[in-house]
């Protein structure tokens, strides 16, 4: 997969500029823990103080998307791959039968030394499924980037599941109890430190 994250990356570092930004991730599991992913990163407000239209001819070209859902295509257990930016939102996403495919489908850009918007890797047993922060994930910034974005990037996690949550664990993390809904929001400077347990775990009724 060539270059699949990088206009993402590179518009960050451009709307840092300009606004602050977040980027969202919404994660559906079914029973048997397949699902889809989705993510949205909404340039809006960059558009608008830029005096510019971010439409797909200046950042995310046909090219660029068609590429994004190639490199998510290729990975076995991966479909309804779809990728689009309208509206100045960058909307992606996918169908996965499980977490591994997953997994593989949010590093798998990482491994080639390309960026990955997956920030997280999954490991599932019975009802409980864990969280465990991949900071490698964007591991191709340079130091400078990462210190120009820790203070205005944030992300975004929204979590939802078929069966109820019995338990969660996790500073990171919050959620009503018997609801079927997590959520995570920290800044991209609680990502790079080290010394932020990020990590979550969740167990289903």
């Amino acid at each position: 997969m060539k270059k699949t994250f990088r206009p993402i990356l590179a518009t960050l570092a451009v709307a840092l500029l300009l606004s602050s930004c977040v980027i969202e991730q919404n994660y559906h599991f079914k029973n048997d823990f397949t699902g889809s992913y989705q993510l949205r990163f909404d340039l809006s407000s960059m558009a608008g103080m830029s005096g510019e239209d971010m439409g797909t001819d200046t950042i995310f070209t046909e090219e660029s998307l068609a590429e994004m859902s190639q490199g998510y295509a290729e990975v076995e257990g991966i479909t309804n791959v779809r990728s689009t930016y309208e509206n100045n939102v960058l909307f992606t996403g996918f169908d996965f039968n499980g977490v591994k495919s997953l997994n593989e489908a949010m590093t798998r850009s990482a491994e080639n030394n390309e960026s990955s918007t997956g920030i997280y890797t999954f490991t599932q047993k019975g009802k409980t499924l864990k969280m465990k922060l991949n900071r490698s994930g964007l591991g191709d910034m340079s130091s400078d980037d990462a210190a120009s974005m820790a203070e205005m990037v944030s992300f975004k996690l929204k979590l939802t599941f078929d069966k109820k949550i019995k338990k969660v664990k996790g500073d990171a993390a919050t959620w009503n109890k018997g609801d079927n809904e997590v959520t995570l929001e920290f800044p991209m400077k609680d990502f790079l430190d080290e010394k932020k347990n990020l990590d979550v775990e969740i167990r289903l009724k």
